[in-house]
Formats: structure tokens, sequence, C-alpha cells
């Protein structure tokens, strides 16, 4: 909150008058000056977030292709101006149709400029006050790390050795819970938000078989098998401490399309992947319309916050000598207008420390401890306890300027 001096002074000669009319004193000494110093603020982390793209990569993705393409590369720019401190990587729907020996792991990771990775590219914003580049918390294996425009990651679609078989959740699964994706500087953050984004014009069939999936009629559907999605819905909620931390998202068929109607292509509804995105209680959206894709990202806008720290003060700092006799301490609350006045010595009250070089005028508490926001040399005034200033709350320092 930001106060022009006739309000600072206003309020300064109520502190004021509070406290000296403790000390039956009735009115300001000749040359009474006001310190305004700014209120110390707060600072915000950016929200973490992991996202995994499973991209439907079977043979009826072909006349998708480019559509899904393009719309890929506008998720990632809006994904770089969120301002999330995020993790992208993609895999393909198929994985764990192929040999547990010949599955590949995530070899390629975009990270957010909140990556230190991003320093070497003069481009890093700190996730937080004095964040160092050189921390290795902050960034991601430098063999993993890309950029949106370097990223080549994207499975290639059209594969049709697959025939029916789409395994999505067990390909997630499978992923998410290997060892090396959880592993440090991985893919996988501990303390980072997991967005599972699913995009298919198919249907789940992990833990079927194609006896469970063929009809009479010689066509091939899976329907829902209640414990089997129990299973993978579990398996996915206990990826984090919190089922909150999890989000499942699908962009898929919401009907059955067999006239090519699906975007010039077929498409099976994706009962499944519908019935896992509800259970996360986010809401499907249709892949045979148009920006699909990157339409998901409002919804993963909606739950995701940045975390808002205060910033504190527990010096003021005055640029001329004060009579020490003269000084009065005081501060507004967050409320704007409460008055709290403070008693020279007392535990929750203040010390004047005379001149003092590089004095830690605003400090925040972040991941690396105590953090110095700024600093400034001058005559200081030690604030104790409770009369150290939190946030939005503004220090009231009013004094008489010492004559020599």
């Amino acid at each position: 909150m930001k106060r022009n001096l006739k309000q600072l002074k206003t309020l300064a000669s109520l502190a004021l008058a509070l406290s000296l009319s403790a000390c039956g004193e009735a009115s300001f000494q000749t040359g009474t000056q006001i310190a305004a110093q700014a209120a110390p603020g707060s600072y915000t982390v950016p929200a973490k977030v992991d996202i995994l793209l499973v991209q439907d990569n079977t043979g009826s993705t072909v006349g998708l292709a480019n559509e899904i393409h393009n719309e890929t590369f506008n998720l990632l720019n809006s994904l770089s101006n969120k301002g999330w401190d995020y993790h992208f990587a993609s895999i393909p729907i198929t994985l764990a149709a192929d040999p547990v020996n010949q599955r590949n792991l995530i070899e390629q990771v975009i990270a957010s400029k909140h990556d230190a990775n991003w320093d070497a590219l003069s481009a890093w914003i700190k996730p937080y006050p004095g964040a160092l580049a050189t921390d290795t918390s902050l960034s991601i294996l430098n063999t993993l790390f890309r950029t949106p425009s370097t990223y080549s990651e994207f499975p290639a679609t059209g594969q049709t050795s697959y025939g029916n078989d789409e395994p999505g959740f067990e390909s997630i699964k499978w992923i998410l819970t290997h060892a090396q994706t959880k592993s440090a500087r991985n893919f996988l953050r501990s303390d980072a938000n997991l967005a599972i984004i699913v995009v298919s014009n198919g249907n789940d069939n992990s833990g079927l078989s194609d006896a469970d999936c063929l009809r009479p009629d010689g066509t091939y559907f899976c329907s829902s098998n209640q414990t089997i999605l129990n299973n993978y819905y579990n398996a996915f909620r206990a990826l984090k401490p919190s089922a909150s931390n999890v989000k499942f998202f699908s962009a898929v068929a919401m009907n059955t399309q067999n006239s090519n109607t699906c975007r010039g292509t077929t498409a099976k509804k994706g009962t499944n992947y519908i019935a896992m995105a509800q259970y996360f209680a986010s809401t499907p959206v249709d892949l045979c319309q148009s920006n699909s894709v990157s339409s998901l990202l409002s919804q993963l806008d909606s739950s995701l916050q940045p975390i808002t720290y205060e910033q504190i003060s527990r010096f003021i700092v005055i640029d001329e000598e004060p009579n020490p006799a003269s000084i009065h301490v005081g501060k507004i609350l967050s409320d704007g207008s409460t008055v709290v006045n403070f008693t020279e010595g007392d535990p929750n009250g203040w010390n004047y420390l005379g001149y003092q070089s590089n004095v830690p005028v605003i400090q925040a508490l972040t991941p690396n401890g105590m953090t110095t926001i700024s600093s400034q040399s001058g005559y200081t005034i030690e604030l104790l306890g409770t009369a150290v200033i939190v946030g939005s709350e503004e220090p009231v320092i009013t004094y008489t300027p010492k004559v020599n």
C-alpha cells in the first residue's frame, strides 16, 4: 500500500500523539521529522507443475497428425506465457505395448525459464529472491534440458504395428513410476503438481485382451471395466502425497465417428479416458473439434496458483542522525488504519543502534534461508518481536534531528 507524504504525516501525528500522551507531553517538538520507509511487501513463487503429454501414435492418427502437431505447439506457446515453473515431456500412448527392454524413457524435457539451465542462455528468471544458478535443485539435468524450439521427442504418428492395442493408462503408470523418471533432476519433481494430458482418437484397453473388446458383430470396442479404472486411478493418485496435486485431462472423441467426421478421420469414443478425467474432476474436451488440445490449459490454469510470501523489515534506517531521546516507533497494520506504538528496550519493541553500514532493511525467508532483498547504510533502529514490520504493514518513525 503506497501513501503520500500527507497521509504519512497524518498517521505519524496520530502515532506520536498516542505515544507522547503516555508521558504527559502534548505536542511535537520543534523540527520533528518522519522517517518514511516503504512496507517490505511480498514475493511470489510460481506454481510448479510437471506436464506429461500422452499422444496417440497409432495408425488411425495419420489424418490428424498435422493438426495435433500444430495444436501442441500452440499449447507450448501458451505454456511459456503462464509464468509457471513447469516441466514438459511427451510419450507415445502405446509405450507399454512394447517389451519392457524396448521402451524408451524420457530423454528430453522442456523446462520453464525458472530452471537454472536458462542462465547459460542469459534468460533465467529466478523462482524466488536470492536463488542461485549454481543450486542444482533448481535445474534439470542438462542432458535432458530442452527449450520449446529444441524439443524433438514428440511421438511419431501413424504406427500401424500396434493394431488395436492402446494401453494408455499402463504407459502412463510405467513411465511415471520408473526409477529414472523420479530420480533427482529428472522430469518428475517431488514438490510439483502433476498434470497428465491424453490426446487420442481411440480408447484405452489397458489390462484388457482382444477377447474383452471384440463385439459379436466383429467390431472392436473396449467398454469400461470399473475395477481396472479404479486401479489406475489409485495408481495415478499415489504419484503425489495429496490427490489434489494430480490432474488428468483428456482430448478424445466424445462419440464414435465411423464416417471420417473427426477432422477427416474415424474415431472411437474415448470412454475410459473420459471416465478417468471425470474421476479427477476435469472436463474432457472433444478431439474432433479444432483447438481442443490447447484449450486444456485453461482448465489447468484454474487449478494452479502461485504462492505469496510476506517479506519483513527488522531494521529502519534514517539518513540523518536523530536525537535518540526523541525517537518514537510505531507501525500501521495491514488494515491500513490501525496504529501500534512500541517501547524502547522492550522484547516487542526497539533499540537504537546508531550508525550502521549495509543494514538489511528488507528480508525474505526463502528455501536458501533468510535472504536480504535490499540494504542501506545510516542511523539504524532495530525492531524486535511484534514490532517487526511484515508484508503490507508500514513503519512510522518520528524523531528530531540531533543538534551538534
